[in-house]
């Protein structure tokens, strides 16, 4: 057990370093992407301004520049898995983050 965001699911984190400014997150800046792209619902605020974002191996082609959304992701595809109870799976969630501020 634990505060915020527990996963019943492993979850593994891969931390890539992306220059500040690089091609992808600029992009992603200049066509006023916020939230998920690719489909989907989604929206809020662009949490990274367009040089940190998270993918899923799940959802293939969709960027998560909202950490708000990154942490919902986590929770709907756990329930996904487990459904809403308190079930367990050994089936990882993977998770790659795109940030300047992190190493490889």
């Amino acid at each position: 057990r634990g505060i915020g965001i527990v996963t019943r699911r492993p979850l593994v984190l891969q931390l890539v370093q992306q220059p500040a400014g690089s091609q992808m997150g600029a992009d992603a800046a200049d066509a006023g992407v916020a939230g998920r792209s690719g489909g989907g619902s989604g929206g809020g605020s662009g949490g990274g301004g367009g040089d940190e974002w998270g993918e899923f191996l799940h959802l293939p082609d969709q960027k998560f520049f909202d950490f708000d959304q990154i942490c919902e992701e986590i929770k709907r595809e756990t329930d996904r898995v487990t459904g809403k109870n308190k079930g367990i799976s050994r089936k990882p969630i993977n998770l790659k983050i795109f940030s300047p501020a992190v190493l490889n």
